[in-house]
Parts: structure tokens; C-alpha cells; sequence
């Protein structure tokens, strides 16, 4: 980065590597999608997830937030490290502030959230000030205004509770996922180059990934070692290397730069990769819980010390969150208008069908069996989609 504070024309020729500073930032991502994952597990039900994905939601917006102003400014200066350093700081109390969310207080999680989008307001601003055109500074200002929105929300939820307070974040977040698309619809050309947006939100898939990697070794550090567990976890680490095979050989940038919609689409279905992704490990995590306590093929209730019995644990989320994925990889293919991406569409949407069958029927299924499953659907989309087209087409 140059550190002059002007907008990056998504035009220019070349590579926009990303910085230090946003791979520092990233790291923070760690922490606060391991506390929601835990989340999941420590519930694993219709409620549990609903109550995972909400607060995965808003933080994936703190992470698209500073993305998208990261790949429009050109600005490396100190009062712009300053400003993210800041941010991180937020982002870490967001996850410090998860558990209790899922409890009932959320009062830390939505004070974190709120006080996050105080410097994206000020760093919007501060590009607005070197706007050289009308246009210019009616983009950068709507998402300053955005952000402003979203923190004066997320702060104020904190004195409220239940409903009223899940309205607040749902009206918080509406605004500022709308703001994006506002400020591009009076932007006269791209303020990002779309070659860094791939590359972050590939990092950000390799973030989700790896805790599918960290639900592994957590998996069996919780269990006696045997076959069954050690076969599961096997498992698991080939469904996650057959999701790493899918996306980065095969998803592309799909139709980011080919229309605003296709963009947004390809943007915002994201959500729906990672929050697959996300829940594909914590599956392999209860898969090798289960298999541990098991140890056998067959299924059997294993008294814990609260709740149901490990051999009781629900396998749905290993089913259903690829399935989830696939179905996102699938839109977003459909989007793209790439020649042969039909194919494409077709492929993963028949994963995400079976695979969510499979889900439905979860509890029919031996935790290995189900983790060999899940895999050998992944394994064929991926070996299909390889056949039909040269890798890295994207799409």
C-alpha cells in the first residue's frame, strides 16, 4: 500500500497482495469463529444452531466490513493501523462475549460489536475527506453512514434483552449490508481489485477450514484413541481437504466483476460457504466423540455427565453444513453466466440434495459410516467437477 489515503480504481493492472496488517486482523477471526463453533456443539440442535448463526453473522459482517474498506483505500499510514489494531481489539471481545451471548447475556457482544464500527466510521471518513469527485464522496459516505448506523444498534441493543434486542441487531445488520450495494449504486466505477477480494476471501475459507483441522485433534484429545474414533477423524480431515479441494480449485471468483448483482451474490454467498464450513467441523467433532465412546459401527447410548449420551449426539451439522456449502457454491456458479458452469450448478446442487437427505436421516447412521458418507459425496462432486473442466476455471 502506498499509504496516500486515495481510492484503488478496481481497474488497475496487477496483484494487490494482502498486507500484513490484514492477515494480523484475520487472526483475530480465529478466536471468535472457534467460540460460535463451540457454541454449536455444546448445542446441537434447531435452537443451537439458530443461535450459532446469529452470532456468526455479525461477526462475518465485522470481518466484511473491514475487508471491503481494506480493498477500496490505499492507506497504510499510522492513524489507519491505529484504526484497525483498534478494531481487532473489538473483535477479540466479540468472541470473549459469545458464550454468554448464547446464554442470554449478550450485553459484552453487542457493546464489542457496537464499539467495532467506531474506527471503520472514522477510516470511511477519512477517505471521504480526500474524495476527489461527488461520486466519490457519496460512496465512502454511505458507508460510513452504514457503519454509524450499525454502531449506534449494536451499542444499544446492550440495554435490551430478548426480542427487542434481536430486533436491534437484525435492524443493525440490515443497514449495513445494505450499504455496500447503495454506495456502489452511485460509485461511477469499482473501488477494488477483484484479484485481492479472491485472495482475502480465500484466507477467510482457510480460516473456517481450519477449525475443521482443530475439531480433529480436540476431537480425539476428549476420547480414548481407538479404531472407531481414529477412522473418524481420518474422516473428517478428508471432508475438510475435499471442501479446501472444491473451493479453491474450482470456485473462483465466480461473478465478482461481471454485474453488480453477480458480485453481491458472490460476495454475501459467502455467509452460507462458511457457516457450512463451520458446521461440517463441529459434525467431525461430535462424529469422533460419539465413535470414541462407541467403539463399535453401531450406535450406543453412552451415559455423559449432562445431557444426552455421547453415543446420542447429533450428527446432523456434519450432514447439513456441506450440504449448505454446496448449495452456495451452487448459486453462486449460477450466477457467474461462465460457459459450462450448467454442469457446475448441476453437480453441487445433487451434493447438496444428498447430503441433505443424509441429514434428515442422521440419526440412523453409525458415526464412521456418517463421516464416510459425507465424504464420499464431497469426493464425487469434486472428482466430477475436476472431469468436466480444467482446474481453477472458478465459477
Amino acid at each position: 500500500m502506498s499509504g496516500t489515503g486515495t481510492l484503488l480504481d478496481g481497474r488497475v493492472d496487477g496483484h494487490r497482495p494482502a498486507t500484513a496488517l490484514e492477515l494480523f486482523f484475520d487472526l483475530c477471526f480465529v478466536v471468535a469463529v472457534a467460540q460460535v463453533a463451540a457454541v454449536l456443539h455444546g448445542d446441537p440442535t434447531v435452537e443451537g444452531a439458530a443461535t450459532a448463526a446469529g452470532l456468526f453473522v455479525g461477526i462475518w459482517w465485522a470481518w466484511m466490513a473491514v475487508t471491503w474498506h481494506a480493498a477500496a483505500g490505499d492507506r497504510d499510514d499510522a492513524a489507519y493501523r491505529v484504526g484497525i489494531l483498534t478494531a481487532m481489539l473489538a473483535v477479540l471481545a466479540v468472541a470473549v462475549g459469545v458464550p454468554d451471548a448464547a446464554a442470554g447475556d449478550a450485553t459484552l457482544y453487542a457493546l464489542a460489536a457496537g464499539a467495532l464500527r467506531v474506527p471503520l466510521v472514522a477510516l470511511w471518513l477519512a477517505l471521504r475527506r480526500r474524495a476527489t469527485s461527488p461520486g466519490l464522496r457519496a460512496f465512502t459516505g454511505r458507508y460510513a453512514a452504514g457503519s454509524a448506523w450499525g454502531a449506534v444498534l449494536w451499542a444499544g441493543s446492550a440495554l435490551a434483552d430478548g426480542t427487542l434486542q434481536h430486533l436491534l441487531w437484525a435492524l443493525a445488520l440490515a443497514g449495513e449490508i445494505a450499504a455496500p450495494y447503495l454506495a456502489a449504486a452511485v460509485a461511477d466505477r469499482a473501488f477494488y481489485h477483484p484479484g485481492h477480494i479472491v485472495e482475502r476471501y480465500g484466507l477467510f475459507t482457510i480460516i473456517v477450514l481450519g477449525e475443521s483441522i482443530l475439531a480433529v485433534v480436540v476431537g480425539l484429545d476428549a476420547v480414548d484413541l481407538g479404531v472407531e474414533a481414529a477412522a473418524a477423524a481420518v474422516l473428517g480431515f478428508a471432508g475438510a481437504a475435499a471442501l479446501w479441494w472444491l473451493y479453491f480449485d474450482h470456485a473462483g471468483a465466480g461473478g465478482l466483476g461481471r454485474s453488480r448483482q453477480a458480485g453481491f451474490l458472490w460476495g454475501y454467498g459467502h455467509l452460507a460457504i462458511w457457516s457450512g464450513v463451520a458446521a461440517f467441523g463441529v459434525g467431525v467433532h461430535l462424529a469422533i466423540e460419539q465413535a470414541g465412546a462407541t467403539g463399535a459401527l453401531v450406535a450406543a447410548a453412552v451415559p455423559g455427565p449432562a445431557g444426552p449420551g455421547a453415543g446420542e449426539l447429533p450428527l446432523e451439522p456434519l450432514f447439513l453444513g456441506p450440504a449448505l456449502a454446496l448449495a452456495a457454491l451452487a448459486a453462486i456458479a449460477a450466477s457467474s453466466r461462465i460457459a459450462g458452469a450448467e454442469r457446475s450448478v448441476r453437480v453441487r446442487a445433487a451434493g447438496a440434495v444428498v447430503l441433505g437427505a443424509g441429514g434428515l436421516a442422521a440419526s440412523a447412521f453409525a458415526p464412521v459410516v456418517a463421516t464416510a458418507g459425507v465424504v464420499a459425496v464431497l469426493a464425487a462432486v469434486v472428482v466430477t467437477e475436476r472431469l468436466a473442466r480444467p482446474a481453477g476455471a472458478g465459477g
